[in-house]
């Protein structure tokens, strides 16, 4: 968790019991070697199970991630599959 930034999105839902893994989980596990670029990093996680059997969560996000497309690789990768399908007619599949 990051030390005095400030949180900028608090998210509240209620979710079934049922779920694997909370969101905290996974943002944590893609955090695990450092900050990920483009990927928000958690503040605070509080769950309460409710009398429905639905949890409800509470997480505190920190929006301090790298806009996805100034990332060098995935930028590449995105060219490069554009250029691939043939570009235009790419463009033409994916809007149908």
């Amino acid at each position: 968790m990051s030390g005095d930034s400030p949180v900028r999105v608090i998210k509240e839902q209620r979710i079934e019991s049922i779920v694997r893994w909370t969101e905290k989980e996974i943002l944590d596990t893609i955090h695990q070697s450092g900050t990920y670029p483009g990927v928000v990093r958690v503040k605070f996680f509080d769950q309460h199970l409710m009398s429905t059997g639905q949890y409800k969560t509470r997480i505190g996000l920190l929006d301090t991630g790298t806009n996805f497309m100034d990332i060098e690789m995935p930028r590449k990768v995105i060219y490069a599959l554009y250029d691939l399908f043939g570009g235009e007619s790419c463009r033409m599949q994916l809007s149908t």
